[in-house]
């Protein structure tokens, strides 16, 4: 299962929180994120602040692939680990990893 859906399980489609599906079926949000458990979505944001470097490598990833169309190859993995160690020296802040990814040989050299 995926552990993040597990934890946002507790919002329904429009975001609002809710504790059970119905009268007799309570949502249980725990789960597990790379050895670190969690009860809920405050929990799984702190084992993701726990590891953000993994984090940070798996959504440059994703957001790569969104942007080429496909899967990254190795040449392209390799543009991603500079990205990630980047992101470090700026705190991960969202923009700046953004503007990384959409300036670099990722997106330039599709």
């Amino acid at each position: 299962m995926d552990p993040a859906g597990l934890a946002l399980e507790s919002f329904d489609i429009i975001g609002r929180y809710r504790e059970s599906y119905g009268k007799n079926s309570n949502i249980d949000t725990s789960g597990d994120y790379l050895g670190t458990k969690f009860e809920d979505v405050r929990g799984l944001r702190e084992a993701l602040m726990e590891r953000k470097d993994v984090f940070t490598y798996n959504f440059i990833v994703k957001i790569a692939e969104y942007g080429k169309g496909r899967k990254l190859n190795r040449k392209d993995h390799e543009i991603v680990k500079v990205i990630a160690l980047r992101a470090k020296d700026y705190d991960y802040a969202f923009m700046n990893i953004l503007g990384e990814i959409l300036t670099s040989d990722l997106m330039l050299n599709r």
